[in-house]
């Protein structure tokens, strides 16, 4: 029973039927975590997910990441809002990164990039975007670390294509 606005009869009925024990009183600030089933909740994580996916700024992205793993945990799928939490994280740590000096930058990428794969994340495309970036930035007397990331880059392009495959 849901009432639109006050009335003697729906305060009548509402006493009567909770004195009954047949039903309890919802709070309103709930009404809208039962209103969505668990499928419902997870389409609303992925379309707050595509969001962030579309933000300039990762502030704005990691706000919208913060509604898709609500979502997430509302409809207790754990792992997706693991997932969301951890791209929110890779997003954020990319732009700390390349705001930052060389020297820090240098030291601080080869873990950004090991973290898009850490706990089963998967974020290939991630670390593609992170070593293009990086290589873009390289000095030109880095040649040794240039090839490395080179490396590194064509590796990731291999397994991915491996990945998308099969």
């Amino acid at each position: 029973f849901v009432e639109t606005k006050p009335s003697d009869v729906g305060d009548s009925y509402s006493r009567w039927v909770m004195g009954t024990k047949l039903t309890e009183k919802q709070d309103i600030a709930d009404l809208t975590l039962t209103l969505k089933s668990p499928d419902e909740w997870r389409s609303l994580g992925v379309e707050y997910a595509i969001n962030a996916e579309e933000q300039e700024t990762a502030l704005e992205a990691e706000a919208w990441f913060k509604r898709a793993a609500s979502c997430f945990r509302r409809a207790n799928d754990t792992w997706l809002s693991a997932k969301t939490n951890n791209q929110s994280t890779v997003r954020t740590r990319t732009s700390q990164v390349f705001g930052s000096e060389w020297n820090e930058a240098k030291v601080n990428v080869p873990r950004l990039i090991a973290d898009c794969f850490q706990e089963d994340c998967g974020f290939i495309d991630e670390a593609i975007v992170i070593c293009e970036r990086f290589r873009d930035q390289c000095p030109m007397g880095e040649t040794k670390l240039k090839a490395k990331v080179d490396t590194t880059l064509e590796k990731l392009k291999v397994s991915k294509a491996a990945f998308e495959d099969g």
